[in-house]
């Protein structure tokens, strides 16, 4: 679909997976640092949510420009899913890419935990065991500059009024269980 990195044979660990009992949330950034990488957001996270819906799990989809929004909610519905992702356009925006990760966590019903309160499963295991696997993943360059209200123009660029940090997105969980984030580094200035 698009120029992609190699990793090393032995970088890859696959675990846990059972088909049709996963959830994840697409983090799609539309800002305007990645506007002449659309293209290749929009056909990874067409091919991502077939691998995740086609064998009976569910996806949602979460835009990031300015503000962050949810695009789609929790669904096994690959067509709808696939028709909103056509629909983005490389849009001349800002990034409140952090916002839209805690976003995409709370369409699994989530939140930000104290990081002092959080349970961590033991091992890979323990995970597994787990009735649902959920994780994020975000198709970026990573370069987010409005998560915090980070300009000076509140007034046309409020964003959505909670100062999400890259700490917040550590304590992200779901019914007590730590949420993964994975990212795709888009471009060739990926921060």
């Amino acid at each position: 679909v698009g120029p992609f990195a190699t990793l090393p044979g032995n970088a890859v660990n696959v675990g846990c997976a059972v088909p049709g009992n996963g959830e994840a949330a697409l983090v799609l950034d539309n800002s305007g640092s990645v506007a002449g990488q659309i293209d290749l957001v929009k056909d990874a996270a067409k091919t991502f949510v077939d691998g995740v819906v086609q064998p009976g799990g569910k996806a949602s989809l979460v835009r990031v420009a300015t503000d962050a929004t949810i695009l789609a909610p929790l669904s096994p519905n690959a067509a709808d899913l696939k028709y909103r992702i056509g629909q983005l356009d490389g849009a001349k925006a800002w990034t409140a890419l952090y916002d839209g990760v805690r976003l995409a966590n709370e369409t699994f019903g989530g939140e930000i935990v104290d990081p002092n309160q959080r349970d961590r499963d033991a091992n890979l295991e323990a995970f597994c065991k787990k009735d649902k696997r959920r994780g994020i993943v975000v198709f970026t360059d990573g370069q987010e500059n409005n998560s915090k209200s980070e300009h000076s123009d509140l007034k046309n660029y409020p964003g959505d009024s909670i100062d999400t940090t890259l700490d917040d997105l550590h304590n992200l969980r779901v019914q007590g269980v730590t949420t993964p984030i994975y990212t795709v580094g888009l471009g060739g200035n990926v921060d």
